[in-house]
């Protein structure tokens, strides 16, 4: 394994990490591990198009107003 450091971080940034990291239930190295091997997965195209995919799904899920018909409504009101 590689060893990596990263120097002169924001306190704010450090801040949110670590209460990430709680919210997962991780340590912040943990935290900030996973954080970029998924961000570096997301180079390779076909696990970002598979993470598109989910995201999709997610989405799906959602209930709420479609935007066409928010878009008609805006336009009719004018």
């Amino acid at each position: 394994m590689t060893s990596l450091l990263v120097r002169d971080m924001d306190q704010e940034t450090v801040t949110r990490l670590k209460a990430r990291a709680v919210m997962h239930g991780r340590s912040l190295q943990a935290e900030v591990r996973a954080i970029l091997e998924a961000e570096a997965a997301l180079s390779d195209r076909s696990a970002w198009l598979a993470w598109m995919d989910g995201f999709r799904a997610q989405l799906g899920q959602r209930s709420g107003p479609d935007s066409v018909d928010l878009l008609r409504e805006s336009r009719d009101e004018r």
